[in-house]
């Protein structure tokens, strides 16, 4: 592994158990706002953000938040429907990076 794979954070954002009741418009605008905090302050150190357990209802949401981030920070950004486990350990290089049910 090279040390150019390992320059900059990982940011997970685990959607389990979030319901169509906390969909709302000033929630999902603050996420917008955090990722935001990300891309105008630290550009250059965040390398991925993976987002895990996103339900489907989510896409109508994400049309109020991706218009307002750079195409820089949009081009770092992977949802998964499921736990992620096997994309996070490939993005971290190591099991133990990885909470399972099991570990968590």
């Amino acid at each position: 592994t090279s040390s150019s794979e390992w320059k900059g954070m990982v940011e997970v954002y685990d959607f389990a158990g979030l319901s169509i009741s906390q969909l709302y418009v000033p929630g999902i605008l603050m996420l917008g706002r955090v990722l935001g905090i990300g891309q105008n302050h630290y550009p250059e150190n965040g390398r991925k953000i993976i987002m895990v357990n996103v339900p489907r209802i989510m896409s109508a949401s994400w049309a109020l938040v991706s218009p307002v981030l750079h195409e820089n920070t949009l081009a770092k950004i992977e949802m998964m429907r499921d736990d992620g486990n096997g994309r996070l350990l490939e993005v971290l290089g190591a099991r133990c990076c990885v909470a399972t049910q099991d570990s968590a």
